[in-house]
């Protein structure tokens, strides 16, 4: 206890010292120096080395609330005399210094940062700088998320001029990263490039890129929703590698690594560069077999946090990033420094940095003009030095190009560069006619022979990250495009279903991993090792599952519950009632959303949607609709047959009426008619908002399906269950007599009451109208 409260007393008596902390607690990044500086000479100098780790040590391992209590003692002890709001703000500064300390030290092995490596030195104000909150927090632990309300605020990640980074969690979903944005120049910027957003929200998906998944930019601050990746940095990796003879062997397959997921990126149509390309923003796992797997963060915003350590045109100049060893200058092109558009070449240039620092084993070393023979003993050859000097040379027009380019030249340096691909030939050259016939039949051949190389790769050997590498380099007028977008998703599936299997296995976290394995095995049907997991791990059923076709099901547990509608709710049907105990006996998998367009056209090779095309809009992910009893059905059937599923034993039909209701209202003590409570209106579901119900206010009508997910999800994580479409039930209306099927939940055209969780419909199974979808169940296998 002495040995944390130590250090509480120590940070406690600086801060108060500080001018600048006692303006109710506002305490900015530019006090931060002189703090550090002072509690140094307080607290480290002359002290033995091992004495102040061990007090690190202590306060990394405290939990919320002994910070909290230690932090109390402290500001009483040193400042019995402040006022009270001085007080509140101190102790809540102190009780953050555990986490910035964990923040520091999260590292593959333990990302709980709670241990403190061995060797830690504290030897200059710098390195008490990164374990000191860098102010403090807009928001608190256990607080609803804005903007994302299903989420909780679980544990503070990070903080600085930017905003704050917050792991948030959800009991039906996997934790996710938020990340608030809190200066007002930059919400306002981030907003203007919502555009770009939404971008690498579809496009984003990359096995080395952290995924952007969601984004609320309408709320106060602006926030955007990442994967949640545990573990640390690659400042971390880095401590220990100065002076080491194979440097360059470590760093070079890393380098691969970041180029590769930043070239998907540089790839695009019109690129997207990510400017901010530095440690902090590279997260670091290991692979099943102890290797170590990068992933690149903050694409999207990068611009916008280097404009803030840069100090262009934001309030906040000068981040407290910008004080850190690993700050945004260090990995700055000439060009960024000067303000110039950003271009694909500023990253090759921060990877250049990257790249020498980790030859030379030092984050806080940007190359100088004697940086090559900084490099002599980190065994990095002639060929290898050449190459970075292409990455770190001052002119653009000098540097490579793109992330692509300098991972071509690392396969090259390596040895394992493709063979060149067919070329375009130049349009011009039409003199000859015999000639250009001549040479399309050769680059038509040469196509198929890297075509041929590409299946043998994906089919035969299941390297199908090797196989687009080899499709990508054919020029897009002989390019298969079809089969390239294949291999592409199932490259990134297995990515995806090793970040999540490895990590859960090794803590023992068993929930939905046996169906995961599968998946994988199906994609990797070679790899022994995966083969042996699953002989291993027991089956038990997760909170969701994603189906070959990227199809998100939730899990609806078994049990009883209340169905139908009781006396006296507005817009009640006798059909509705009595309300009665209804049991489910077996857990089951719904559909996280109704069936979309996207899903439905590749199973049944059409797409019926009245909405297929609406202007300004990725009509994908828009539900299908249009569709009979017959359709779903039968979409249920082929779903089931797909190869993928059929080898896993999946079989999936529609919902009984009893399931769909089940599920709709989500487990709630209450018979309210909707998952969200006694009303409804249109900013929580798509239906026509002039006739709301309840106490809501009027609001929007869309006259048409929206994007699934754009509503929040009830407690099991099930979106859209009120309103968008109509959803096909498997039951008749009437068991006894007539065709006619149940149809649940409400559509686009419908008033409020009609999207009530126990409200029933019911029509002939040949109809076809744009107000009517479905979703899948998937039963629970043993």
């Amino acid at each position: 206890m002495q040995a944390s409260l130590a250090l509480f007393r120590f940070v406690a008596k600086t801060a108060l010292g500080c001018a600048g902390f006692g303006i109710a607690g506002e305490f900015v990044a530019e006090v931060l120096p002189d703090m550090a500086r002072t509690l140094y000479k307080r607290w480290v100098a002359g002290r033995p080395a091992a004495e102040v780790r061990a007090e690190v040590q202590a306060v990394a391992r405290l939990g919320d609330d002994e910070a909290r209590r230690f932090a109390t003692l402290a500001a009483e002890e040193v400042g019995p005399d402040v006022p009270l709001d001085i007080h509140l703000s101190l102790v809540t500064y102190l009780a953050l210094i555990p986490a910035a300390i964990r923040q520091t030290h999260r590292c593959p092995h333990d990302p709980s940062g709670r241990t403190v490596a061995a060797d830690l030195v504290i030897a200059r104000p710098a390195d008490v700088l990164k374990i000191l909150p860098a102010r403090l927090p807009r928001f608190a632990k256990g607080e609803r998320a804005r903007g994302f309300p299903d989420w909780t605020l679980d544990e503070l990640l990070g903080i600085g001029g930017f905003g704050e980074v917050w792991k948030a969690t959800n009991p039906h979903l996997p934790p996710v990263a938020l990340k608030f944005c809190l200066d007002e120049a930059a919400a306002r910027f981030l907003r203007h490039e919502a555009d770009l957003l939404g971008r690498i929200v579809r496009h984003g998906r990359h096995p080395g890129v952290v995924a952007l998944l969601d984004t609320a930019l309408s709320t106060d601050p602006p926030c955007l929703k990442y994967e949640f990746v545990p573990g640390g940095d690659l400042a971390a990796l880095a401590k220990g590698w100065r002076g080491k003879a194979d440097s360059a062997e470590r760093a070079r397959p890393l380098l691969r690594q970041l180029a590769e997921a930043v070239a998907f990126a540089h790839r695009l149509d019109p690129p997207i560069v990510h400017r901010d390309i530095k440690p902090a923003n590279v997260l670091v796992q290991h692979d099943p077999d102890g290797g170590i797997v990068l992933l690149v963060a903050d694409f999207g915003i990068g611009a916008i946090v280097a404009a803030h350590s840069l100090g262009f045109g934001l309030t906040s100049a000068r981040a407290p990033t910008a004080l850190l060893g690993a700050c945004t200058p260090l990995y700055a092109s000439p060009q960024q420094l000067r303000g110039d558009e950003p271009s694909p070449a500023d990253d090759v240039f921060a990877l250049g940095v990257l790249w020498y620092q980790l030859l030379v084993g030092n984050l806080d070393e940007r190359p100088g003009t004697d940086w090559r023979e900084a490099l002599a003993g980190s065994g990095a050859g002639g060929d290898e030095i050449d190459l970075l000097g292409r990455c770190l040379v001052g002119r653009a027009d000098r540097r490579l190009r793109d992330a692509g380019a300098l991972l071509d030249a690392i396969d090259a340096l390596e040895g394992l560069a493709d063979e060149p691909a067919p070329e375009a030939e130049d349009e011009s050259d039409t003199d000859d006619p015999l000639d250009l016939a001549e040479r399309l039949q050769r680059s038509l051949l040469e196509t198929q022979r890297i075509l041929a190389q590409a299946r043998e790769l994906a089919e035969k050997r299941h390297d199908y990250a090797a196989a687009v590498r080899r499709l990508e380099g054919i020029p897009n007028g002989f390019r298969d495009s079809s089969l390239l977008e294949v291999y592409r998703e199932r490259r990134d599936r297995i990515y995806e279903l090793r970040r999540q299997i490895f990590p859960a296995a090794r803590r023992g976290h068993f929930a939905g991993l046996h169906d995961r394995i599968a998946d994988l095995l199906t994609l990797t049907p070679g790899d022994e090792k995966v083969r042996r997991l699953l002989a291993v791990v027991p089956y038990r059923p997760g909170p969701d599952i994603v189906n070959a076709l990227g199809m998100r099901l939730m899990l609806v547990p078994a049990g009883t519950f209340a169905m139908g509608s009781p006396l006296g709710e507005a817009g009640r049907q006798a059909c509705e009632g009595p309300v009665r105990p209804v049991t489910i006996a077996r857990p089951f998998y719904l559909g996280a959303h109704p069936v979309t367009q996207e899903p439905f056209e590749r199973v049944m090779g059409t797409n019926p949607a009245r909405f297929r095309h609406v202007s300004g809009h990725d009509t994908t992910a828009f539900p299908v609709e249009n569709v009979t009893w017959h359709d779903a059905d039968e979409f249920c059937r082929r779903l089931s047959a797909l190869p993928a599923e059929r080898e896993r034993g999946r079989l999936y039909r529609l919902p009984t009426e009893a399931e769909w209701e089940c599920a709709c209202r989500a487990g709630g003590d209450r018979l309210h008619p909707f998952s969200t409570g006694r009303s409804l209106s249109s900013a929580q579901a798509n239906f026509d908002g002039r006739r709301p119900y309840g106490h809501a206010a009027f609001g929007e009508f869309r006259e048409r399906t929206s994007k699934v997910g754009a509503f929040a999800a009830n407690a099991w994580g099930l979106f859209d269950m009120h309103g968008n479409v109509w959803e096909w039930c498997a039951d008749r209306f009437a068991p006894d007599t007539g065709e006619a099927r149940v149809m649940r939940g409400g559509s686009w055209q419908n008033h409020g009451g009609s999207c009530r969780s126990a409200s029933r419909d019911w029509i002939g199974p040949g109809y076809r109208g744009c107000t009517v979808g479905f979703r899948v169940v998937l039963e629970v296998t043993d």
